[in-house]
């Protein structure tokens, strides 16, 4: 991927991301005098979105979803539970989404989404260790 390779010919380490409820984050330690690349590049990921391999990654999740949380009791309870605690509520709809939702997942969908909750205007960075 270009964005990872732009960021390790740069010095990057540990790069990762996650997502919860009300948040994604994207993690990479890059040295002091790299801000402005590191400002550039994210600028860029938001507001030109590239989604490639939309279909091979959605099944990708779909598959780490039966893994982590269908075929684990201890991991599938929390799913039930919101979805009753916050019946109306975007809580009550698990963090990888429900299967029966990810199977019509469209690029433009994703899109749509993206566009809507990514934006430069709603990005926060932290310095520092």
């Amino acid at each position: 991927m270009k964005i990872d390779r732009l960021y390790t010919e740069n010095g990057a380490e540990e790069m990762n991301a996650s997502t919860g409820q009300d948040v994604t984050t994207y993690h990479v330690s890059l040295p002091a005098n790299k801000i402005e690349l590191w400002a550039r590049i994210e600028s860029d990921r938001m507001t030109q979105p590239v989604l490639r391999e939309f279909f091979i990654e959605r099944d990708v999740i779909m598959e780490e979803r039966r893994q982590r949380i269908e075929s684990d009791p201890r991991a599938s309870w929390p799913n039930s539970f919101f979805a009753a605690a916050f019946h109306a509520h975007p809580y009550g709809r698990p963090i990888m989404g429900w299967p029966s939702d990810m199977r019509f997942l469209t690029m433009e969908d994703t899109e749509n989404f993206f566009r809507k909750t990514h934006a430069p205007t709603s990005t926060v960075y932290h310095l520092g260790r």
